[in-house]
C-alpha cells in the first residue's frame, strides 16, 4: 500500500507510510482492537520498507534473506497496543486477536462484525453530536446570563440617573428653630415699665398695641422690672 501512494500518487516516503498507517489503523478499529501511536506504526512501517530496500540490493548474494523477509510477509503487521489484550471488553475481541498473531488466515471479520462496528461508528457519532449540542446549550447559556447581566447593571446605572432627591426632614437640612425676640431686654423699655408699676400681663398688652407679634416675644417678670 505504502507503494501504491508513493509511484502512483507520487508522494513522499514519509507521507506514504503515514496513509498507509491511517488506513490500517482503521481496519483495526473496526475490529475493536486498540493499536499503537501513528507515529509508532509509521517507524514500523518504516523499517520493514527501508529492509526490502536492502534485499533489493544484496539479493545476487544470495536468496536466504530474500525467503525470510518472504516468509515473513504472511505474518500479521502488528500495529497493537502493547496492553491491547487487557484494553479490550469483550473476549470474543481478544481470541480474534490471538488468532490473528497466530494465523492472519485463520479468521476474519464477517458479515455480523462489519454490522457491530457500523453500530459502534454510529454511536460515537451520536456521542460527539451530543457532546456537541451540550457544548453549544452552555456557551448559549452563558451568553444570556452575560446579556442580563449588562441589562441589569444598564437600568440600575439609568435609574440613578433619573433619581431626584426628595427634600426630607433630616438634620442637616432642617431649619433652625426662630428665636423669640425680646424686646424688653433694653434697659430704657424695662425701667419705664418699673416707674409705671406695670404688671407682665398689662406689657403684653402695650406690645401688642405696638404692633409687635407677642408670639414671638419673651415676656417673664425678670425682663418687666
Amino acid at each position: 500500500m505504502s507503494q501504491l501512494f508513493h509511484l502512483k500518487h507520487n508522494l513522499p516516503f514519509s507521507e506514504s507510510f503515514k496513509k498507509t498507517c491511517e488506513a490500517c489503523c482503521a481496519i483495526w478499529t473496526r475490529a475493536r482492537i486498540p493499536t499503537q501511536r501513528l507515529d509508532s506504526c509509521e517507524r514500523k512501517l518504516e523499517k520493514l520498507m527501508w529492509e526490502y530496500q536492502n534485499l533489493k540490493k544484496s539479493r545476487k548474494r544470495g536468496d536466504t534473506q530474500a525467503r525470510i523477509f518472504q516468509d515473513s510477509l504472511g505474518d500479521l503487521f502488528d500495529i497493537g497496543a502493547s496492553e491491547a489484550l487487557a484494553q479490550m471488553t469483550f473476549e470474543e475481541d481478544r481470541v480474534f486477536y490471538q488468532m490473528q498473531c497466530e494465523d492472519v488466515t485463520s479468521c476474519s471479520m464477517s458479515g455480523p462484525d462489519l454490522v457491530t462496528a457500523g453500530r459502534e461508528s454510529w454511536k460515537r457519532l451520536r456521542q460527539e453530536q451530543d457532546k456537541s449540542r451540550r457544548a453549544k446549550a452552555k456557551a448559549e447559556a452563558a451568553s444570556s446570563s452575560v446579556a442580563a447581566a449588562q441589562s441589569t447593571s444598564s437600568l440600575e446605572s439609568q435609574d440613578d440617573e433619573d433619581f431626584v432627591p426628595t427634600p426630607g426632614c433630616s438634620t442637616a437640612s432642617a431649619p433652625h428653630p426662630k428665636r423669640r425676640k425680646n424686646i424688653f431686654a433694653s434697659p430704657a423699655v424695662a425701667s419705664a415699665l418699673d416707674r409705671v408699676n406695670l404688671s407682665v400681663r398689662g406689657a403684653v398688652f402695650v406690645a401688642g398695641a405696638l404692633g409687635h407679634d407677642i408670639s414671638n416675644i419673651t415676656l417673664s417678670r425678670c425682663s418687666v422690672r
